[in-house]
């Protein structure tokens, strides 16, 4: 029973760390919608983002760990595809502070 637990609680702080991690993409593009690109604000996002995705990694470690390997290689790509995400959005940060100096 207690592995059943502990598998629960991962799940759930996988989920808590996935919607905190989306609503600081959101909070990025609204930022990046009202022309800002820079500053404290900005890069503690960024920096949380950064945490955040540590805790994914150590996600993984921990289904590695349990032998769950399908559940590891399904955070992995979800990872992945979210990294492909916050390329667009660093993309898009570049475009507007190129347009700023213009």
């Amino acid at each position: 029973m207690a592995i059943e637990r502990e598998l629960a609680w991962i799940d759930l702080a996988e989920a808590i760390t996935w919607l905190l991690i989306l609503f600081t993409i959101e909070l990025v593009v609204l930022l990046q919608d009202h022309k800002v690109a820079d500053g404290i604000l900005f890069r503690t996002i960024n920096g949380s983002k950064f945490i955040l995705y540590s805790l994914l990694w150590c996600a993984i470690g921990y289904w590695i760990f349990r032998g769950h390997y399908m559940f590891a290689w399904d955070e992995l790509v979800w990872i992945v595809g979210f990294i492909v995400i916050e390329v667009n959005t660093v993309e898009r940060h570049k475009n507007i502070f190129s347009m700023r100096t213009i």
